[in-house]
């Protein structure tokens, strides 16, 4: 048996030398396998490729990639899922739809934009945030440590990536944001048309909203996500083991990749 560890790192990341060879590092007895797909919402990529594939179809690039990997594992291999950023968005429409899971000793993610809300690992948050691209788009999934295979979600309170307050306007822009393509516009207009425009009318033009301060949240949410809430917060230790000992996420997520492991192998 092999126990193998499937990363999908974040968007514009390099294959070696993302935020999850940080955690995978620390975890013993398993093969470490890159996820294969373009890391790119669109404009945003590491190669500057004006015509790169939008967030959505990156995201359907890792389900895709698990479904064929998982398919061709040996009868007795157990793996587990890792996503970042983009790569989370991924790897939770791949656990949302539910096929292919039975030997997945567990899902992990590192600031997941479908982060569903009252959903986090080692570090409460309030349950009026969630992440960003939680609704709108990709959903969110029902699991948590408790399920088959068990969820464990790394979340930092201050990235609005996947801590974005309800009722912040961002979360109407996310599913459009993901959607857009040079390459592939009818995507972004069929969004659009499909209560997209309505969604993001109606957000702002809801003056409950207004009075709520998490509506105006938004420029220094932006800010915290320009200067490290969504990178370098998570190797701070801002969360708590068993023990209730500080420790940083990336090594929160790793320990508990460990144990689950130890679960499985002599």
């Amino acid at each position: 048996m092999t126990v193998f560890v499937f990363c999908a790192r974040g968007t514009g990341e390099p294959t070696t030398g993302n935020m999850l060879d940080n955690v995978t590092r620390r975890i013993h007895g398993a093969v470490v396998e890159q996820v294969v797909h373009t890391a790119s919402i669109s404009l945003d990529n590491a190669a500057g490729d004006p015509l790169a594939p939008s967030g959505d179809n990156s995201a359907n690039q890792i389900v895709h990639w698990l479904d064929d990997r998982i398919s061709a594992l040996g009868p007795g291999d157990r793996y587990i899922v890792l996503g970042y950023s983009l790569g989370a968005v991924g790897a939770i429409r791949w656990l949302r739809r539910g096929t292919g899971t039975a030997r997945c000793l567990l899902v992990g993610t590192i600031a997941g934009p479908s982060r569903r809300a009252g959903v986090s690992y080692g570090l409460p948050i309030a349950t009026d945030l969630s992440g960003i691209h939680s609704s709108g788009g990709t959903g969110t999934v029902s699991n948590d440590q408790r399920s088959a295979p068990p969820l464990y979600e790394i979340a930092n309170p201050r990235d609005v990536m996947t801590s974005c307050p309800r009722v912040s306007p961002l979360h109407a822009f996310a599913g459009p944001v993901m959607a857009f393509g040079l390459t592939t516009p009818q995507t972004l207009v069929a969004q659009l048309l499909d209560r997209g425009i309505e969604d993001v009318v109606s957000d702002l033009a809801n003056a409950a909203h207004w009075l709520d301060p998490g509506w105006w949240s938004w420029p220094a949410d932006l800010a915290g996500f320009a200067t490290g809430q969504h990178t370098t917060a998570y190797g701070l230790p801002m969360w708590r083991d068993s023990a209730n000992r500080p420790v940083s996420g990336i090594d929160l997520l790793a320990r508990v990749c460990n144990w689950k492991i130890s679960e499985v192998t002599p």
